[in-house]
């Protein structure tokens, strides 16, 4: 998991790459030939979205003190939690009665490919 503050100018809505990683072009490449790179975790967007490019999730996850638009955005924090199948991500508004508090995803894909082994032998 790759975590940074920009966007990466990848995954769809093109609306949102404003303000986003000026040389994604070079840099999402490096990313997608790495097989151990599941996603890319980002903020200052300030939305929660959720996106796929190249097999590795790109997530936007809310601000902690500025909200741009009441109606797309919230405040508070985004706590992880892992297991070996993937990992979820669940938001916790400032706002307890906020319709994304407690909010909880799943993310799973990009697993490293199994090792090859030889063939046993006959006898």
């Amino acid at each position: 998991m790759l975590v940074g503050h920009h966007n990466p100018q990848v995954g769809g809505d093109t609306s949102h790459y404003k303000g986003g990683i000026a040389d994604t072009a070079d840099f999402w490449p490096e990313i997608a030939k790495r097989p151990q790179v599941k996603a890319y975790i980002h903020g200052h967007t300030h939305e929660w979205t959720q996106a796929l490019e190249n097999g590795i999730h790109i997530i936007s996850t809310i601000a902690c003190a500025y909200v741009f638009n009441a109606n797309t955005n919230a405040t508070g924090w985004t706590s992880a939690r892992f297991n070996a199948h993937g990992f979820q991500l669940k938001l916790n508004t400032l706002e307890t009665d906020h319709a994304w508090n407690g909010e909880a995803k799943w993310f799973f894909g990009r697993q490293p490919a199994p090792k090859k082994t030889a063939a046993p032998k006959k006898k």
